[in-house]
């Protein structure tokens, strides 16, 4: 009887130690991640800024991964609409862990199976389930494709061996620009590897991950840098940071002349002054957040014929402001920025709504407006600017065919003390009204005109906007 019981005891702690090694993720942390030790590196610049308990989600959605990756095995169809595989668990809240799981899709590339990840939330915990394109729930197929990028790896490797690293920088920039072109059709596996290493068309997004693959399997440190409008890269050579963007790049049509090198190791100097180039992605990364950006402390420009001196880059503060409209008949218009014209010309189309934010500040603090309606006068009251809209939520009634007729619009927090933001409109009969500035009220009430479009700026304290015309604001007396 002991002696069954003992068995019993070895069994149940047997079992208890193996649902722990399998399902609770701390057990697979690490300093530095290794994608397999075979093969791929995997820089790690991200990872090492998470907190702890990040770290304990991140590493058991890489086991997750990995393990999906060679198993072979099938995925199941989950609530008759997605395949997925899973769980990982965790304690706690979800909605303090979320940036982790999109952190986590965005920097592992190898993961070229994944599409997104869902949660399911209890009392005091949550379980991570992660979303895959439909095509790699076979598990033969998984395995296919890995093996098909476990070999373009080792040919880069190959390449690289014994090399310096801006030789290596060089020579993975030029295998992409020929491994791959831009498909303008934006396909749907675009934002992976798989579609620049086996399609042999993709994106930026597609871009910017391969880069980042093939740099850590290397061995050179390299960052995912995303935001809503574009991606690229930064990669360490011989201890400092340096901007590379293999898209705005790839112009090769079959003769290695044609590769461009236009955006090779750039300093953010260079890159701050470019289209699409600002510091912002869906998590948020600069600012206050965990994850930063590397800095350094003065501004250069990597050569070949300089690269064996390096003094280091300046990531400068450049806050923006972005913003897009609601246009009668037209829906919402693109994101733009800083200056950049929201909603129709020539059209005689209203505008219905607005929506605002201010990105890439590491100043604490953001945006708040407010916009007069068609019929019911300021959304928001006009004495209490503590519940404004703010920081992109809409501002407006859609489905009524209400149009804006005034709007205001001021920065809160530390962003208050360092920017002005200037804003202006585009009113019926009247043109463009002159700049408003810091929550002073623009457009016309009493008037039966609508705004036709916007133009929204933020500027250093100390700097102005030129005129933009006589007209401030019209009001019937």
């Amino acid at each position: 009887m002991r002696r069954s019981s003992k068995r019993i005891i070895i069994t149940l702690s047997l079992f208890i130690s193996l649902f722990v090694l399998f399902f609770t993720p701390g057990v697979f942390s690490r300093d530095v991640k290794a994608y397999d030790a075979n093969t791929h590196s995997i820089s790690a610049y991200y990872y090492n800024q998470l907190s702890q308990n990040e770290k304990l989600l991140y590493d058991g959605l890489y086991k997750l991964c990995y393990n999906a990756m060679y198993d072979g095995s099938d995925l199941p169809y989950r609530y008759n609409q997605y395949y997925s595989f899973g769980p990982v668990m965790m304690y706690g809240n979800v909605e303090s862990y979320r940036r982790v799981m999109q952190l986590f899709i965005l920097c592992e590339p190898e993961f070229f199976f994944l599409d997104s990840y869902y949660t399911l939330s209890y009392n005091d915990r949550f379980e991570v389930y992660m979303y895959v394109h439909p095509v790699f729930a076979s598990g033969s197929e998984r395995k296919r494709i890995a093996n098909a990028v476990d070999a373009e790896v080792n040919k880069v490797k190959s390449l690289t061996a014994g090399k310096s690293e801006y030789d290596k920088a060089k020579i993975i920039h030029d295998y992409i620009c020929k491994l791959t072109e831009y498909d303008y059709s934006k396909g749907r596996y675009t934002q992976t590897v798989y579609s620049s290493i086996v399609l042999k068309k993709t994106v930026c997004g597609g871009y910017a991950k391969t880069y980042d693959l093939f740099c850590s399997a290397c061995g050179l440190q390299s960052v995912y840098v995303g935001n809503p409008d574009h991606a690229w890269n930064k990669v360490m050579i011989n201890g400092k940071w340096c901007c590379v963007d293999v898209t705005w790049d790839d112009y090769y049509n079959g003769s290695s002349t044609k590769i461009k090198t236009d955006h090779f190791l750039k300093s953010d100097t260079v890159f701050n002054k470019l289209d699409s180039h600002y510091y912002d992605d869906k998590l948020g990364w600069s600012g206050n957040h965990v994850i930063d950006w590397p800095a350094s402390t003065t501004s250069y420009l990597i050569t070949a014929e300089n690269n064996s001196s390096y003094t280091g880059l300046t990531f400068t503060d450049k806050a923006y402001v972005t913003y897009n409209a609601y246009a009668q008949k037209k829906a919402w218009t693109g994101w733009v920025k800083n200056g950049a014209y929201a909603g129709t010309k020539g059209l005689s189309l209203r505008l219905e709504a607005l929506r605002v934010k201010v990105l890439n500040s590491r100043f604490k603090g953001g945006v708040k407006y407010n916009v007069s309606v068609q019929g019911k006068g300021w959304l928001k009251s006009q004495t209490s600017k503590a519940n404004w809209y703010k920081d992109g939520q809409t501002a407006g009634i859609l489905g009524q065919s209400r149009r804006l007729e005034a709007l205001s619009i001021k920065l809160y927090g530390d962003l208050e003390q360092k920017y002005d933001i200037y804003y202006r409109v585009y009113v019926e009969k009247y043109g463009w009204f002159d700049w408003a500035k810091n929550a002073q009220e623009t457009g016309t009430i009493g008037q039966a005109k609508r705004i036709e479009g916007v133009q929204i700026k933020i500027v250093k304290k100390g700097k102005s906007v030129t005129s933009g015309g006589k007209i401030l604001r019209i009001f019937e007396e």
